[in-house]
């Protein structure tokens, strides 16, 4: 793994939710083998319970999470599926920006235990990505569902042996994955950042400042109540008042104070209004914080609205763009270069195809503002892909009728779910078999991969062949 191209991630549900406290002190006693709580408005409810005698996971175990989180988008990317990872110690503490000290991997084996042996149960509160709205009324998961360590000789010197750990995350978890609901961070900002309290503090403002029903989008001023904050926040301790209990966050020198510094052009301002369990916290964030700028530069200069443009640097890295502009290079037919690139980011063909990107033979060179120009004056000039890619989209006939940036491929139900929604106004599906594709793909009686070939049959046969499927 590169690591020049690594963006960090941190999971929306696990940040918003308060799933590991973000305290980097002991909680109190009673804290340590479970916790529950409710929103203000006791709809929604979460809890855990460690088992093993382990203890909840609090403080430095919200890098390691985070660590997981980014390395499972970076294995992925091969096959779809929920990886098997294996890590090095050492490149799971950078992936959790973390330093190579002796501390963290101390540290690494009863934080990863935590995460393995804490089973929490969420209702109403675990947002997944299916066309970006549809929730899990009641979730039971732990965050890692199979852990092991050992250790591997080193091949230069034998004396010496490289830690190692072999981990997968629970599905629950994963599946976040497939859509809008990993938070890209600023990898720079999180350097700067220090204790772990302060870290967790900024995914959680980076979590809240979404907009629930697209994470993707992001607000610069945001007002929730302070105890759904404090909630989020996981502070764990025995204060009798909601000012109380909040108050590491807040104190002098704190780790509010911390994010407000105006080098990091992220946190602009925070106040507190009203009392009790009626007080409202407002945040008002920079406009432009924890956005790579070269990913929006290079959108623009192929021809993608500004606006348009900021909206996908915030829920794509600059090397999902810069795989997005690579694949229209590929492509057959391009009617609208813009709305290729957009297509291919937004379907998540571009994160399905970043390792064949990594992999490609020549070292791709994204082109600077005055070769795109230049394209766009004369938009008649074909652009040659390589010959292999070319022999490789020739086989590709089922490809050649879709819209531009649509994908036939599906790994998952959710997957064939936005493809019959793609789909609808091409082949002009009835609701009524849309919703007979649903109900087959939910029982099994159809895989998330026959969707596609739909694309392929005459709009008289898509409801034989719908129908043959409903009689197996």
């Amino acid at each position: 793994m590169s690591k020049n191209s690594i963006q960090l991630l941190a999971e929306y549900n696990h940040c918003r939710w308060g799933l590991i406290a973000l305290q980097s002190k002991t909680p109190a006693p009673e804290f340590l083998q479970g916790w529950s709580s409710s929103s203000a408005d006791g709809t929604q409810t979460i809890s855990c319970e460690t088992t093993k005698g382990h203890t909840i996971p609090y403080g430095k175990d919200n890098d390691f999470f985070a660590g997981l989180y980014t390395a499972a988008s970076l294995y992925q990317s091969d096959t779809g599926q929920n990886p098997t990872m294996e890590l090095k110690v050492s490149e799971l503490l950078r992936l959790s920006g973390l330093s190579l000290e002796n501390r963290h991997y101390r540290d690494l084996k009863s934080s990863l235990l935590s995460l393995r042996y804490t089973n929490y149960q969420a209702n109403d509160m675990i947002q997944l990505p299916v066309l970006g709205k549809t929730y899990e009324k009641e979730s039971h998961f732990s965050i890692i569902s199979d852990l092991e360590f050992h250790t591997l000789d080193d091949h230069f010197d034998p004396r010496k042996k490289i830690q190692m750990v072999t981990v997968q995350l629970s599905n629950t978890v994963f599946r976040s994955l497939a859509g809008p609901h990993n938070l890209s961070l600023n990898t720079q900002t999180i350097k700067q950042l220090g204790n772990p309290t302060v870290k967790g503090l900024y995914r959680l403002l980076e979590a809240l400042r979404r907009d629930l029903r697209d994470p993707r989008r992001r607000e610069t001023e945001v007002s929730i109540l302070l105890l759904d904050f404090a909630n989020a926040a996981r502070i764990l301790n025995n204060e009798p008042y909601l000012s109380k209990r909040v108050s590491t966050l807040f104190r002098t020198g704190g780790p509010m104070e911390a994010l407000s510094d105006k080098k990091l052009k992220f946190l602009k301002s925070y106040s507190i209004k009203g009392r009790g369990d009626a007080a409202v916290l407002t945040l008002e964030f920079y406009d432009d914080d924890a956005v790579d700028t070269r990913g929006r530069d290079l959108l623009i200069a192929e021809g993608v609205t500004k606006n348009a443009a900021e909206e996908a640097i915030k829920a794509h890295s600059l090397e999902e763009i810069e795989c997005a502009i690579w694949i229209t290079d590929t492509a057959r037919s391009v009617k609208s270069r813009p709305s290729y690139i957009l297509t291919v980011l937004t379907t998540g063909s571009a994160r399905e195809r970043l390792e064949e990107y990594r992999r490609r033979g020549k070292k791709h060179s994204v082109r600077n503002i005055k070769t795109v120009n230049q394209r766009e004056a004369n938009p008649a000039t074909p652009i040659a892909p390589a010959k292999a890619e070319q022999a490789k989209l020739e086989n590709q006939e089922t490809e050649r009728e879709l819209p531009a940036g649509f994908t036939l491929s599906a790994r998952t139900v959710e997957q064939a779910y936005t493809i019959l929604d793609r789909l609808r106004p091409v082949k002009r599906l009835s609701d009524k078999t849309v919703q007979l594709c649903r109900t087959l793909l939910d029982e099994g009686r159809v895989k998330p991969e026959e969707i596609g070939s739909l694309i392929m049959l005459p709009e008289q046969m898509l409801t034989t062949v719908v129908e043959e499927w409903s009689r197996r």
